[in-house]
């Protein structure tokens, strides 16, 4: 869950305009061709830098697709820090490769969470090969083009692809003919098919043997420590469970986590010896929590109980790990083991982007922006089309109080996918920080209505009305909050984050103390958290940083590694 967010305007430069870091006009660069001429590279390496490096390159508040500026103070001190890097004899560069969405060529519509389910396997298998030497497009990027028309070196452009893998699948009983492919980007060519009728329970090893085929063609050496999971009989049974509650869960919709709890216990039942249905029940019940579906105390202790039952059983499963670390730190709030599971998670799946996305948002709430940036850009290269990535990138700009960059950010986003609800609800509350009120009650007004379960835009347009001055509006909201608690869970850090708004800071702290009682997600961002800056003077609000653990600084795992 985000929670509630907001606060007061903090501009410095009349009509919005952000703050100008050094003394004069000149300290400005109004285009990529002076900012490349700045720093003495050419413009595409400098749009490449801002991507993948940060380079603090600005647009205009206001034009979506406006010009870009920059201040030679910001970019000097960006050379300064990250020169010794950039300057380094480079690295061999990763090979890139991306899995098409694997058609279904079956005549029964309902077997496309086979097809979906082998696409996503094969992106794994793919990913543990050679991380160092191979990256692997993550999966919400590759299904963008699920149906497509486009041509192989369209899509290698878009993704910054070498190769692709293409294929389908046409199940028959309990057979299955899956067909796959193999080809270069920069001249379209077809390096390798072939064609493999397996029965089911041999789809996992006839994903291991596709990968390793491919490996082979594109010269990239197995890794060292791979040991595929595929190798052991698989039972067929569990495998398509499985599949089919993956499926389900991808969908996030009510019906569908019903659905996708049964599939994954099912799986389970049927083959004890798998880590895979775990994995999908610890997915499931975060996501319970995540979206607000239970409260967290009835769930978290499922996930921890099933992401570690998934450990003992796999030990290299970064999924696990990540999941694990998840619960550590929202539930638990043991901020030291999230970091060893997240670390776990990391070194097992360098191509497995929630490990470093889940990442990159811990290190944002721990304040720790420069390691958080790096995860959130090692996740954005492995899933560059990512709605979901692209807001957590202009989220931990929000927590960085770098405003009008978030917003910047959060509208890109939106020109990816404007049904993102979430996205929405991130540019009002960096809309709220600039007090641009009409457009962040927009934001959340749409946000509200594309998720309607979803109380934080409830929440956040009371706080957006009570700091617009429309204190009557503000307790509507209010009051709709306590109308919705008859009926379902409703975290008192709702209720919290309008108050603040209204200035009543003595009822927001009962509230944020109730919150902490109900272990909410919501005291994980009292760090960071813009919204409760009126608060943090208060003993009481102190009280409830020691009790989250966030009072002293989480050592980073280099650090933490390092004997006395």
């Amino acid at each position: 869950m985000i929670p509630p967010v907001g606060g007061a305007d903090r501009r410095t430069a009349a009509g919005g305009a952000p703050a100008t870091p050094g003394s004069a006009d000149a300290d400005r660069l109004d285009s990529w061709k002076e900012i490349a001429a700045q720093l003495r590279r050419e413009v595409r390496t400098v749009q490449r830098w801002e991507k993948s490096e940060g380079l603090p390159v600005h647009r205009h508040l206001h034009q979506r697709l406006g010009s870009v500026y920059a201040y030679r103070s910001e970019l000097d001190a960006w050379w300064k820090a990250r020169r010794s890097d950039l300057e380094r004899a480079p690295r061999q560069r990763r090979t890139m490769i991306a899995v098409l969405p694997i058609e279904n060529w079956s005549r029964e519509p309902e077997h496309e969470y086979l097809s979906d389910g082998i696409t996503e396997e094969m992106i794994v298998e793919l990913g543990r090969l050679n991380p160092e030497r191979l990256g692997v497009i993550a999966r919400q990027s590759a299904m963008a083009y699920k149906g497509t028309k486009k041509r192989a070196d369209e899509i290698g452009r878009e993704l910054g692809v070498d190769y692709l893998v293409g294929g389908s699948a046409r199940r028959g009983n309990r057979r299955l003919r899956v067909t796959a492919h193999l080809i270069q980007v920069k001249d379209q060519s077809e390096l390798w098919a072939e064609t493999y009728d397996r029965d089911l329970g041999d789809l996992l090893a006839l994903q291991h043997e596709v990968a390793a085929t491919i490996a082979q063609k594109i010269r990239v050496a197995l890794a060292p420590h791979v040991a595929p999971r595929g190798r052991r009989e698989t039972n067929a049974e569990a495998y398509e469970a499985y599949l089919y509650g993956r499926f389900w869960l991808n969908k996030r919709t009510p019906e569908a986590f019903g659905r996708a709890f049964s599939s994954f216990e099912r799986a389970a039942a049927f083959d004890p010896r798998s880590a895979l249905p775990h994995t999908g029940l610890a997915d499931y019940y975060n996501l319970l929590a995540y979206y607000g579906a239970a409260p967290p105390m009835s769930v978290y202790p499922k996930a921890r109980e099933a992401a570690q039952k998934a450990i003992e059983l796999e030990e290299t499963l970064p999924e696990a790990h990540a999941l694990l670390a998840e619960v550590s730190y929202l539930y638990d709030w043991d901020w030291e083991n999230a970091e060893r599971e997240f670390g776990r998670a990391v070194e097992l799946g360098p191509n497995c982007v929630i490990a470093h996305q889940w990442y990159g948002v811990f290190l944002s709430l721990l304040a720790r922006r420069d390691e958080a940036s790096r995860e959130l850009r090692a996740a954005e290269r492995l899933d560059p089309l990512s709605v979901l990535v692209g807001t957590q990138i202009g989220l931990a700009l929000y927590e960085a109080r770098q405003y009008e960059a978030a917003i910047e950010r959060l509208r890109r986003t939106l020109e990816l996918d404007a049904s993102f609800p979430l996205a929405h609800t991130c540019l009002g509350m960096a809309c709220l920080q600039r007090s641009l009120y009409d457009e962040a009650i927009a934001a959340l007004e749409r946000a509200r209505q594309l998720a309607p379960a979803d109380l934080t835009p409830l929440a956040l347009l009371g706080y957006a009305h009570a700091l617009a001055g429309r204190r009557s509006e503000a307790r509507k909201f209010l009051r709709s909050l306590k109308a919705l608690s008859k009926e379902r869970p409703v975290s008192a850090a709702y209720a919290c984050a309008v108050h603040i708004g209204l200035g009543e800071l003595e009822a927001a702290l009962d509230l944020a103390e109730q919150a902490c009682e109900e272990r909410s997600g919501f005291l994980t961002r009292l760090k960071v958290e813009p919204l409760l800056d009126p608060l943090r003077s208060e003993p009481r609000f102190a009280k409830l940083l020691r009790t989250v653990g966030l009072a002293e600084p989480v050592r980073s795992r280099a650090l933490a590694d390092t004997p006395a």
